[in-house]
């Protein structure tokens, strides 16, 4: 709900400056002083999820007034006012800051990058961010509160006109700050942002020596542009648990080995390993600056090689990559994408040239390293786990700070971590694939989790009568996004696309999720709807008289429903349990006769009869899985690796053996039989009996539908084909080069969609 405007005592609300897991934050005006203040509120959607969710944000709430207004510290920031009031006749609990227009310290080092045409920081200026970080965090302690959310984003940046380049901190967010004496196991639950979580903190049992922990993480990540572990928020608790951080004089030889031993010992597994204090640990930092040579360090971090000299990165790929081989898709520092194909049989060490790739025409090459699974990881020689999603590319002598995106705290309740802890087994060997497509709605190598209109068995008046498919050339409409789209489905008058933006940043959840939605009613003009506070939508599908879509945000699902695709509600989906609606993360959706059933988080599925009360059927399948079908008696799902499950329930899920091991990233029942496509394609009349058509020049395929009397696939790289029978395929030959992610059939015209807004119309 949009608060500017609206005035509440003697605050009136200028505008939204900022968004959490748990509430926004407003500029506004104190109007008795006449100053600018900022306010931050619970949102009003947030208690109305649930009791228990809005019950746990409140004492959230109430926990980060309690230890502001005990802690007076210069690096702190203070609280002027806090308490409830209702405006436009809701309640909002409110709590009144100081306002820094400076922002935090990401914002000051993206600030800093745009004047100086460089992130580089000094180790100098790097001490004095720790030594006041450290200062502040102490002074916490000191008062029996730990932080437990120490990171970039959580330092605001107060200014000096005499030290420009050495601004004052200002540690802010005490959401889930706990006091000591509360530490009562039963009770405890996961806070924290996963780049930065201590080992201790990833199983619940947070000590003083966490924040430190945390805050050595934050230094790393200043000295070297990135964190020490990436990837997804489980495979890097898992790291921080069982692997050690690569030295940072690896990333740049000019730091003295002074350093890289106190991060070192910061960065200790074990608490007791650690510096006796926080600031203890900033004090060895700062003496560790002081003891190397002056020109050291007031020496800035190297430049970029120059035009002609070659830049390199590493590639972290799993096991199942390695084994079989597949494709990347990676994000250059100048913004170019690239596609890499990992060649089956790679190993560790081997190194892949992309030419002429950068903005200098260097050559750049990766060098693959092979995440293993966990019981055969050496942990003096883990690399950073980066294998769901590449980062751009740095080069590697330089130490350039490349801020991450906002990173909201992530939780993960207690009755869940053991389930999470074994899940983490999976990750590293594969099975990260899946989870990063339930979180992301894709595939790491640009397949998506797509979504379809319910084949024709039960919505025959959705499709009409015709039954050629169109073979002209493809066009492209122009959809005026940016965003990726994931999903189009049809309702006999009305196209209505979804899809956004989930961006996992540095590694943590859901750090950016914004959702769209665009109708058209003939597939070529597309008009955007504006839906209040709409996350990453995965799916869309046309049933009982409306469209149904389906996403995520902070791991919590979200449907939403409309009649015409202009006025959306959000149906406010309920769990029987906690449990239940932490990690459901809803990526698919299907209509199975009498109700919906949506694939969700850790491969489970839940069921629904009205897309409102929603009942968990299986508590996460046997495979790795991303899509499924229902025929009319029976489920089927697939996924990673050529898993096929087969269902008669969706409750219990039965393994179906074949001869593929290509992974599969679609699934659907039409004309008597399944089909399923991704790496290959595969066909059965029962779900069982599975054979593998020879189709030559297959890529990657992320959608399969029934047009007409022919099947058509749609994939990666832009690739369409087409078959009479699921056999014989012929490739279209569209001429298109984004990548597709889904298609559907009006009975006149296609309208697939893809990355970047991409929408494609054949007539």
């Amino acid at each position: 709900m949009a608060l500017e405007g609206k005035q509440f005592s003697h605050y009136r609300i200028l505008q939204l400056i900022g968004r959490g897991g748990m509430g926004e934050v407003y500029l506004a005006e104190d109007t008795q002083v006449r100053r600018q203040v900022a306010v931050k509120v619970i949102r009003i959607e947030t208690t109305g999820w649930n009791q228990e969710t809005g019950s746990s944000a409140m004492r959230l709430f109430w926990r980060e007034a309690t230890a502001i207004a005990q802690l007076d510290h210069p690096n702190i920031l203070p609280l002027y006012d806090h308490g409830e009031a209702a405006i436009d006749g809701l309640p909002q609990a409110y709590l009144i800051m100081p306002y820094r227009p400076e922002g935090s310290l990401v914002s000051w080092l993206h600030k800093r990058a745009q004047a100086h045409q460089t992130r580089q920081l000094t180790l100098k200026q790097v001490a004095h961010i720790i030594q006041q970080a450290g200062r502040a965090l102490q002074y916490a302690h000191d008062h029996q509160f730990m932080h437990l959310d120490v990171k970039p984003d959580n330092f605001l940046i107060r200014s000096r006109s005499d030290a420009d380049e050495a601004p004052d901190l200002l540690l802010t967010d005490f959401g889930i700050a706990r006091l000591s004496s509360a530490t009562s196991g039963s009770s405890q639950s996961v806070r924290g942002t996963p780049t930065y979580m201590a080992p201790e903190q990833c199983i619940g049992h947070p000590v003083f020596a966490s924040d430190q922990y945390a805050l050595a993480i934050m230094a790393y990540e200043l000295l070297t542009g990135k964190p020490p572990f990436l990837g997804t928020p489980m495979q890097v608790m898992f790291a921080h648990m069982q692997a050690q951080p690569v030295a940072v004089r690896k990333s740049n030889p000019l730091l003295p080995s002074t350093v890289d031993e106190v991060l070192q010992r910061a960065l200790a597994k074990k608490p007791e390993q650690r510096y006796p204090s926080v600031a203890a640990f900033a004090q060895a930092f700062q003496e560790a600056f002081q003891a190397v040579d002056r020109t050291t360090v007031m020496r800035m971090l190297p430049p970029p090689p120059p035009p002609g000299e070659n830049e390199y990165t590493t590639l972290a790929i799993s096991t199942w990559e390695a084994r079989n081989g597949g494709i990347r898709v990676l994000t250059l520092l100048n913004g170019h994408i690239i596609n890499v194909q990992i060649p089956p049989g790679a190993i560790s060490g081997q190194v892949l040239t992309l030419p002429s790739q950068s903005t200098a025409g260097n050559n750049l090459y990766l060098k693959l390293m092979v995440l293993e699974t966990p019981g055969e990881v050496q942990v003096d020689r883990t690399p950073p786990l980066s294998a769901y999603q590449i980062p751009p590319f740095h080069q590697t002598p330089t130490l350039a700070y490349q801020a991450p995106p906002p990173s909201p705290a992530f939780r993960i309740s207690s009755g869940v971590m053991m389930s999470i802890l074994l899940s983490l087994l999976l990750l590293l060997g594969g099975g990260y694939l899946g989870t990063f497509r339930m979180l992301t709605g894709q595939w790491p190598w640009g397949a998506s989790a797509s979504g379809r209109t319910p084949e024709t068995t039960f919505f025959p008046n959705n499709l009409p009568g015709s039954t050629s498919v169109p073979g002209g050339a493809w066009q492209a409409a122009t959809s005026g996004i940016s965003q990726n789209l994931t999903a189009v489905a049809w309702s006999g008058s009305l196209f209505v696309a979804v899809g956004g933006t989930y961006d996992t940043g540095n590694g943590v959840g859901d750090a950016v999720s914004t959702g769209v939605i665009l109708t058209s009613p003939d597939g070529h003009t597309w008009t955007l709807q504006h839906v209040a506070n709409l996350p990453y939508l995965t799916d869309v599908i046309w049933a009982h008289s409306e469209f149904v879509a389906v996403g995520h945000v902070t791991h919590n699902s979200v449907v939403f429903a409309s009649p015409d695709g202009h006025t959306w509600t959000n149906l406010n989906a309920q769990f029987a349990s906690s449990v239940d609606a932490n990690f459901s993360s809803f990526t698919k959706i299907i209509w199975a006769g009498s109700q919906f059933v949506v694939l969700g988080f850790f491969s489970r599925i839940y069921t629904s009869p009205d897309g409102h009360i929603w009942t968990t059927r299986s508590d996460g399948t046997s495979g790795d899985v991303g899509d499924l079908t229902w025929s009319g008696s029976q489920f089927v799902a697939v996924g990673i690796g050529g898993t096929i499950l087969t269902s008669p329930d969706a409750i219990t899920w039965t393994p179906r053996r074949t001869s593929s091991s290509s992974s599969l990233n679609s699934v659907t029942w039409a004309n008597s039989q399944f089909v399923a496509v991704g790496q290959a394609i595969l066909t059965s009349h029962d779900g069982i009996a599975w054979t593998s058509q020879n189709v030559s020049h297959l890529f990657n395929l992320t959608d399969v539908i029934r047009a007409g009397s022919q099947f058509v696939a749609v994939g990666w790289g832009g690739q369409i084909l087409a078959s009479p029978d699921a056999i014989t395929w012929t490739d279209q030959n569209a001429g298109i080069s984004q990548s597709l992610n889904n298609v559907v059939w009006s009975g006149s015209r296609f309208v697939a969609v893809g990355d970047k807004g991409a929408i494609f119309v054949s007539s």
